[in-house]
């Protein structure tokens, strides 16, 4: 988004103006937000949900490796609405403690079998 030749003015107005057009659309997280959320929409207990705006490919593939590395245990959905885009899904656990409570070894940490 910076740019040393860019007016700073022009930056802002940009700036408000994708934020704008994502408020309207009815999302309550940008394309940049939305991939980073899945992380902890997978380990959070119960069902977590978000609105945000078109799926990213990084959004994407943050759904499909949080479900494999969960084992499917976590599975996301993506309800298409107008105006927005909301993504759903089953939390694995209480989180990261959940595993220790558990005395489970975390996914990523099994060997192959």
């Amino acid at each position: 988004l910076a740019d040393r030749n860019r007016d700073a003015g022009a930056l802002g107005r940009e700036a408000a103006d994708a934020l704008s057009r994502c408020l309207e659309a009815g999302a309550a997280v940008d394309k940049h937000l939305q991939d980073q959320l899945i992380v902890f929409m997978a380990l959070a207990a119960g069902e977590s949900a978000m609105a945000c705006g078109e799926l990213t490919l990084h959004t994407r593939t943050a759904m499909r490796v949080a479900e494999l590395v969960t084992r499917g245990a976590v599975q996301f959905s993506v309800e298409r609405d107008a105006p927005g885009t909301s993504s759903a899904a089953p939390g694995w656990g209480s989180g990261p403690d959940a595993w220790l409570e558990a005395r489970e070894t975390p996914p990523l940490l099994m060997p192959y079998s």
